[in-house]
């Protein structure tokens, strides 16, 4: 797991505990609109959360992409290399005329 990604798993876990321990407390000393800033942090921290992960998953499918496409290319059927000598030999008739 990176850095970034225990940061912010660190930092949900923490806006969570705190909102279900000092929930009690800041109703009754506060009241409902303390709790609005606790909401954010937690919002925030889910959202950060989701953010790393899909970061994560995109940048495994874009190299797991990369590598199979690499693999396509290697493996060249002798269809396309006739395909393309003919094309290099239509585009010189056409480089002559």
């Amino acid at each position: 797991m990176g850095r970034l990604t225990a940061l912010v798993m660190g930092t949900l876990v923490t806006v969570l505990v705190f909102l279900a321990l000092a929930q009690p407390l800041l109703l009754e000393v506060l009241g409902p609109q303390a709790l609005l800033a606790t909401y954010a942090g937690a919002a925030v921290a889910a959202g950060a959360t989701a953010y790393v992960l899909v970061r994560r998953a995109s940048a495994a499918l874009t190299s797991r992409r990369d590598s199979v496409s690499e693999s396509a290319n290697d493996d060249k059927s002798p269809e396309s290399s006739v395909d393309d000598d003919l094309v290099e030999r239509e585009l010189q008739q056409l480089g002559e005329k």
